[in-house]
């Protein structure tokens, strides 16, 4: 047998079946911290990747049969959580990077070409940040002496030290494109508002977050892994956005749509902001969960999810849109203490409160404020309580009071109203349309003030 053909068939069946690994090797000179912490960044959180122990000289080891995903990754020290940066890409991922223990931001040093890019940019900044402390440290000085014009010329340093920063950071966006610093720097870009807006506070505002993806790189997943997105993200829905449900859609379908050009971004955004949505405390916000779930994940554009988790959350979604702010609330046609059918729809009010309650004696304070609301509202408000336990010898225990349209409940009201705990009330106007949920009565008070 030629055996140069069976060694070419053992490279080739090598080539295949070959694992994509990392190894990487952090030299930080003085350290003798008996292990340190590789750990990443994940949208606005950071987890642990892996644990290197001390193999002497401050030498460490990160090393494994598996290739870490690409991004910005933390050396963490445990016991006084502070750290440094280094770069991995999606490349072989064989690293050296060597530092020192004091200041190790200044003299990080690599012997790959992209991760060296990053090492130059820390150092940069390290260095820059030193100037700026003093920079600082001696305005502070000359205010505390009353020294204006000192003070204004260590304001224009720190405006040049700044200048110089976006030169630099510029400079490699135009002459490295394609590197990861270079989609680093983009996903850091920040707009620069027209003088001709800037002295419109509303267009100036609008100008900034109709442009504040402009430069964004969503189609480059590497993003995700940094401080950045996560932190511009929290910025553009929390700050950027009017805190009311249709603005927060708005800026929510925006960012998801933008994020479809990369299957990992688009994955992570839309679960983050459906997660955020779903479990917030906002008064209202529910609807944003509803709108994302009717959007992305009805509609098959969500892949990631197992079937029965998917109907899980559809379902979910189907039934808090029911009884959204703003809609008509659902009829409840219930028996009263007496075993005669009551009608919500029925009552006549300007205001209706449907309050569910049990025998707990949070629900025995409520029911004392609430009928002391009722007493001063002139006939302008009305309640329909629905009593959730499952007994009439429970219900009749369970505080009620006489002025309120007092019934109890069966499983499909329950679940309609989607009630988990008790005291839980809902506000209705005339025409029975949900103006507020889940508040208490003094909240409601304060909800109806000078209306009734």
């Amino acid at each position: 047998m030629n055996k140069n053909w069976l060694l070419g068939i053992l490279c080739l069946l090598g080539f295949f079946t070959a694992k994509a690994s990392h190894n990487i090797s952090i030299t930080i000179d003085g350290c003798k911290k008996p292990y340190v912490v590789l750990a990443y960044y994940y949208g606005d959180k950071t987890y642990v990747a892996d644990t290197a122990y001390l193999k002497g000289n401050g030498s460490y080891l990160f090393a494994g049969e598996k290739s870490l995903d690409p991004g910005i990754y933390l050396v963490l020290y445990t016991d006084d959580n502070s750290y440094f940066e280094i770069l991995v890409n999606n490349d072989d991922q064989r690293y050296n990077y060597t530092t020192t223990y004091f200041n190790p931001n200044k003299n990080l040093k690599a012997d790959n070409y992209e991760c060296s890019l990053f090492c130059d940019y820390v150092s940069h900044m390290a260095t820059k940040g030193e100037l700026i402390a003093e920079v600082n440290f001696r305005s502070k000085s000359f205010k505390e002496n009353n020294q204006p014009d000192s003070v204004a010329a260590c304001d224009r340093q720190l405006k040049k030290i700044t200048k110089e920063f976006i030169i630099f950071r510029t400079q490699i966006m135009n002459e490295k494109k394609g590197t990861f610093l270079s989609s680093v720097f983009n996903a850091m870009w920040e707009l620069e508002v027209p003088e001709g807006i800037s002295n419109d506070k509303y267009g100036a505002w609008a100008y900034y977050k109709n442009h504040f993806w402009d430069k964004f790189p969503f189609s480059d997943g590497r993003v995700l892994r940094t401080p950045v997105f996560g932190r511009k993200l929290t910025q553009y829905v929390e700050t950027l956005t009017v805190q009311q449900p249709d603005s927060l859609i708005e800026s929510c379908f925006k960012v998801i749509d933008r994020c479809t050009v990369n299957a990992e971004m688009f994955k992570y955004t839309t679960w983050m902001l459906t997660y955020k949505y779903e479990n917030s405390k906002m008064m209202g916000f529910d609807a944003v969960f509803a709108a994302l779930v009717k959007r992305y994940y009805a509609t098959g554009k969500v892949t990631w999810m197992e079937k029965d988790k998917l109907d899980e959350i559809v379902d979910r979604a189907a039934q808090l849109d029911r009884i959204l702010i703003g809609r008509t609330a659902p009829e409840l046609v219930l028996d009263d203490m007496n075993g005669k059918p009551a009608k919500l729809s029925s009552i006549k009010a300007d205001y209706t409160i449907v309050y569910f309650y049990g025998n707990n004696r949070y629900c025995v304070n409520e029911t004392s404020a609430l009928a002391d609301l009722i007493k001063s509202s002139n006939g302008k408000l009305k309640v329909y309580a629905v009593c959730i336990e499952s007994n009439e010898t429970d219900c009749k225990a369970a505080a009620i009071d006489a002025s309120f349209t007092n019934v109890r409940t069966d499983a499909d009201a329950i679940s309609t109203y989607d009630i988990t705990s008790t005291p839980t009330l809902y506000l209705l106007d005339k025409n029975k349309v949900i103006l507020a949920k889940r508040l208490d009565t003094d909240q409601i008070k304060t909800f109806l003030k000078d209306k009734l």
